[in-house]
C-alpha cells in the first residue's frame, strides 16, 4: 500500500483503522433496505491520510479503494 500524500510505503497492516462517518449514499442505502450500515477507514500511519475505506452493510462487506 501506498500513500500519495507523505510517499508512505508499507504493508495494508500497518494501516491504522478507525471508525468513519457514513456518507450521503449510506443513508440512501439504510434507508432504501432497511439495513444496518456502517463504514471503517484505513489510515497512513504516517500522515493520517484515508487510504481505503470499508463498508458494511446488512453483514456484507463492501470495499472501495480512495
Amino acid at each position: 500500500m501506498r500513500c500519495f500524500n507523505c510517499a508512505w510505503e508499507g504493508p495494508e497492516e500497518e494501516l491504522v483503522e478507525k471508525p468513519g462517518s457514513l456518507i450521503f449514499y449510506d443513508f440512501v442505502a439504510q434507508q432504501t433496505l432497511g439495513m444496518e450500515v456502517t463504514r471503517s477507514n484505513q489510515h497512513c500511519p504516517k500522515c493520517d491520510s484515508i487510504l481505503k475505506s470499508h463498508r458494511l452493510v446488512g453483514g456484507m462487506v463492501l470495499d472501495q479503494g480512495i
